[in-house]
């Protein structure tokens, strides 16, 4: 199982499940980056991590946009969300597709939506695998090249993984 918890919440709730799993293996991919602490008065409480996936912000409308992000990612879809106003957009954590997987079918439909949805992947990592997801027409924002080495903000502006950057790939998908 991999696990990608997004914030200091979710890492706390990743370790006990983490030490739960007697028989298969665990990585938590953690991140040195500082990252805002998601207020969870807001947003779900960090044991729906548990699920592997979840919807951390839902649209009001059937939403015309689902972003999924991982990780010290997270922050960034909820961001994006907030900045594209005239569109309808859910929100997906997906912090480990191991766990997401063995959800039943209707969970995974709720999490997912409908085909016809534009779904976008934010990872800051490599965008293989995330069209199981994201589908052929999806869009997948990550990083499919190495050896870039720079502080945490000037990599993620360097791939385009700011949301100001994803706005515009979006903005981009859609027309």
């Amino acid at each position: 199982l991999v696990f990608r918890p997004g914030d200091a919440n979710e890492a706390l709730v990743a370790f006990k499940l983490a030490f739960e799993q007697l028989d298969r293996p665990v990585i938590l991919l953690l991140t040195r980056q500082g990252l805002p602490v998601l207020d969870r008065n807001i947003y779900p409480d960090a044991e729906n991590i548990r699920k592997g996936a979840y919807v951390i912000q839902d649209s009001k409308k059937e939403p015309d946009i689902i972003i999924f992000a991982t990780g010290s990612e997270v922050w960034v879809a909820l961001e994006v969300a907030k900045k594209i106003t005239d569109k309808n957009i859910k929100v997906i954590n997906m912090f480990c597709w191991e766990l997401f997987e063995e959800q039943s079918q209707d969970y995974r439909d709720l999490i997912l939506g409908d085909n016809s949805t534009l779904r976008v992947s934010i990872e800051a990592g490599i965008t293989l695998g995330w069209e199981r997801y994201t589908g052929t027409n999806g869009l997948n924002i990550g990083i499919d090249t190495f050896g870039e080495s720079a502080p945490g903000e000037d990599v993620a502006d360097h791939f385009g993984l700011t949301p100001e950057k994803c706005i515009k790939k979006i903005r981009s998908k859609l027309k």
